[in-house]
């Protein structure tokens, strides 16, 4: 397996953990600081955290035009004027216009909606869409999740006698469009206390204030679907919204309908928006009509609501089989692509509206930036996304001149190129990112921060799943356990997809669950312990619960022939064991050696995991009274041990070929010990690290 990065993402705390926490229930250090990293201190915001109120949201009104727009709509309905709900093709823009869709008929109007199709129209408002609506009399267009940039459009809909209100979440240009009222908390002068609602929240916000009063029920409910979907940041008011959302899910009928199609029989949360529904939504509109979403979520016939169910799970599905057959045809027939800076991939007859998590696919498993594009309406038409390190958007816009369209941000764009000047584009974008971007093929992995296995308690668990809901601005929190021994390993799943594992320290063990890495179960089989970063959650089987960790990467040391006793490691072994004082220059010299004559780094010199074999070897010699030779057959943990003894945290017993722990051990830095220095010195030049 390739050795993975991980980086931490806080600072070692130099106070403790709970001491700028005030009047915090009995909670676990861990707990205390994953609070304070999201700015929880008080019991005041505590609470509020955990357990928001409706009276906790923010007042519609704070939003800009939010009056001007009210007082248009109310007008519109009492002269029985023709509104249309104009939305985008995804769950933010579908769930919008049903919330809007719903309120309008509660006050009387009979609302028609506009979704624009994502393979002939695009995402937006098209003259040819707002031409069509004009043309059929719409006296009032009321745009959700999209128009803020649309100032043509707009100018078009004005010239023509057909009033716009513009209701989105997107970043505006230069000015915003000249119309009744845009209702946007991020334009530039909202002073809204909340600037990250996405396009459903606006138009909770918006059925709010035409209601006179905070609605809950299904329009919440839709407003936290769409959130979770669209992945804004799930901070304050957003975070309120999904909270008090969850419960009213299921008074939806089309949510019901969707999740009983599914097969989903588990609690309603969170986890459930993003894996089950979130992405039934999405898939209408990138497999056809995306209408069908409205329709669904606003119906109230039950047979229609079943069978609308019923083809959504089957778009679903096609949606599935088409990511699949593009990541096997780009696999088999593009496989030197996938080695490049950037995997560039274009092949026509792909399904346009899954090339983006194509993309996404790939950049989980090469590390680098990928777009995949295929032919639409004869222009080579893609969808990339990025690693946190390279600013897709940014790198692409010295070739903008090859591009018919482009737009996007740091981590995913959509663009368009002439296929005559594809060729050419991809050498190019290739060498300039081999040329700006240093090649590294390591993939690098966050964590909050390092975790002993006998701290992994259901308590704690507990404590983490009450900062759920997570997602984009409050991930879950990522835990490094340094030194795991590796046990009990078997496949699950089908086809034995996952790894089921075993990980131990002591006596102390966790039940640790790998998606997705079926097939490194030979791997994992071979190893004897690893470095490993973990999530954590409840595993609740026949009414009994207990923590279990879900593995997001893995560093395994297995044994192998190169680790296996050397002449080199035999004499460390030697000197170590069978002197009082070691000569920790035969020791040093030894090391070196042996590093220098191997293809790939053998000592791991992270300063986590020697944390963690100290643990570890000290937890061993207060049961047994010592460790000798037959301990230290890991040229890492022999590494780490001889850096303990230089450093006098262990001693020597020569006289049964044992090591101890010191009575009077002093305090002292890693960085002290001679053989650490030039160990992890000589791997730092000659393998980066």
């Amino acid at each position: 397996m390739p050795r993975q990065k991980f980086i931490r993402l806080h600072p070692e705390t130099v106070t403790s953990p709970g001491a700028e926490a005030q009047d915090l229930p009995d909670l676990e250090p861990i707990t205390l600081r994953l609070l304070r990293d999201r700015g929880i201190t008080t019991r005041e915001r505590y609470e509020r955290y955990l357990h928001p109120s409706f009276a906790d949201l923010y007042d519609p009104y704070q939003l800009p035009d939010m009056e001007q727009a009210v007082g248009r709509i109310r007008k519109a309905v009492a002269d029985g004027e023709k509104i249309v709900v104009y939305g985008d093709y995804d769950a933010d823009g579908t769930c919008a216009a049903s919330i809007l869709v719903k309120q309008l008929r509660e006050m009387g109007a009979s609302p028609e909606f506009f979704i624009p199709s994502r393979h002939r129209d695009g995402y937006g408002l098209h003259i040819h869409t707002v031409e069509q609506l004009t043309e059929a009399g719409a006296d009032l267009i009321i745009t959700v999740d999209t128009g803020i940039n649309a100032l043509e459009e707009i100018r078009f809909c004005t010239e023509r006698g057909t009033d716009v209100i513009v209701t989105d979440h997107h970043i505006q240009g230069e000015e915003i469009p000249a119309c009744c009222a845009v209702v946007a908390a991020s334009r530039r002068d909202s002073a809204y206390p909340d600037p990250n609602l996405c396009g459903a929240g606006i138009a909770y916000k918006l059925a709010c204030a035409l209601a006179g009063k905070t609605l809950k029920g299904e329009y919440i409910a839709l407003a936290a679907v769409a959130t979770l979907a669209d992945i804004v940041s799930l901070e304050d008011e957003n975070r309120m919204i999904v909270q008090l959302g969850l419960p009213h899910l299921t008074e939806n009928l089309g949510l019901s309908a969707l999740l009983f199609e599914s097969g989903y029989s588990n609690p309603v949360d969170y986890t459930c928006i993003s894996y089950v529904i979130a992405p039934r939504l999405n898939a209408a509109g990138r497999m056809g009509d995306a209408s069908r979403i409205v329709r669904l979520l606003t119906g109230s016939d039950p047979v229609s609501i079943s069978r609308l169910a019923r083809e959504i799970e089957q778009e679903n599905r096609n949606r599935k089989n088409a990511e699949e057959e593009i990541f096997r045809t780009i696999e088999t027939e593009y496989a030197e692509e996938c080695g490049k800076p950037a995997v560039v991939i274009y092949h026509p007859g792909w399904n346009p509206g899954v090339l983006g998590i194509a993309a996404s696919k790939l950049v989980e498993k090469y590390g680098r930036p990928a777009i995949v594009f295929t032919d639409m309406n004869g222009t080579c038409s893609g969808s990339g996304r990025s690693v946190p390190d390279i600013p897709l958007y940014e790198s692409l816009l010295p070739f903008s001149e090859y591009f018919l369209r482009f737009g996007g941000h740091s981590r995913a764009v959509g663009l368009a190129v002439d296929p005559a000047r594809f060729p050419e584009f991809r050498r190019e974008y290739q060498a300039y990112l081999a040329l700006h971007y240093a090649a590294d093929d390591t993939k690098r992995f966050y964590y909050d921060y390092e975790i002993r296995i006998p701290d992994i308690t259901l308590k704690l668990a507990r404590e983490i799943e009450t900062l759920a809901p997570f997602g984009e601005g409050n991930p879950a929190p990522v835990f490094r356990i340094g030194h795991a021994s590796v046990g009990g390993v078997r496949q699950i799943g089908r086809n034995g997809a996952h790894l089921d594992i075993t990980l131990s320290e002591g006596g102390d063990s966790v039940r640790t669950v790998a998606f997705q890495s079926g097939d490194q179960y030979d791997a994992y089989r071979a190893a004897s312990y690893g470095d490993f970063l973990i999530r954590l959650q409840i595993n609740s089987f026949r009414g009994s619960e207990t923590p279990e960790a879900v593995m997001t990467a893995g560093n395994l040391y297995e044994p192998s022939a190169a680790w296996t006793d050397t002449d080199q490691t035999l004499k460390i072994k030697r000197e170590l064991l069978c002197h009082n004082p070691c000569d920790y220059g035969i020791i040093n010299d030894s090391f070196l050696e042996m590093c220098a004559q191997a293809e790939r780094p053998v000592i791991c010199c992270d300063t986590v995991f020697l944390r963690a074999v100290y643990a570890s070897v000290s937890g061993r010699i207060r049961k047994t009274g010592g460790i000798g030779a037959g301990d230290l057959q890991d040229p890492s943990v022999l590494f780490a041990v001889c850096v303990f003894s230089e450093l006098g945290f262990l001693e020597p017993d020569p006289g049964h070929g044992m090591l101890c722990l010191c009575s009077d051990a002093p305090r002292r830095q890693l960085e002290e010990s001679g053989v650490f220095r030039a160990v992890s010195g000589f791997q730092s030049r000659y393998y980066g690290g």
